[in-house]
């Protein structure tokens, strides 16, 4: 048997990956969207329940994970929540969250915001 390399590749597709298909580009949304930690600081404790965080932060991104100690009420300063964001868009300082009492606006705070070039598609300064 020889050994040699060869300069064919065979590309494999199963069905339980979720493979995009050959021809697939990525498009400007594609490369816009990233995920980020966003902090709620001082967040009265009532809205911590995670169907409430859910909605609070559904109006800066799509909420993905909370994190440990926000989910077990382990500090309270803030409560802390990745999410899915296109950073083309803005992302909003404050929310404001509709209550019994009447509004309440809701300062955020980003773990880190990198600068995105919309002409060329490029994260950093």
């Amino acid at each position: 048997m020889d050994n040699y390399v060869s300069n064919k590749i065979q590309i494999k597709y199963c069905n339980q990956d979720p493979i995009p298909e050959p021809n697939f580009t990525f498009t400007h949304e594609l490369m816009s969207i990233i995920t980020l930690w966003v902090k709620f600081c001082g967040l009265l404790v009532g809205y911590w329940s995670t169907s409430v965080l859910n909605k609070v932060v559904s109006v800066v991104g799509k909420p993905l994970y909370t994190d440990k100690c926000t989910a077990q009420s382990e500090r309270i300063s803030h409560a802390r929540i990745l999410i899915e964001v296109d950073v083309a868009q803005k992302l909003p300082d404050e929310v404001e969250i509709d209550t019994p009492y009447g509004v309440l606006k809701q300062h955020t705070q980003y773990d880190w915001i990198l600068s995105f070039c919309n002409d060329c598609l490029i994260f950093g300064s």
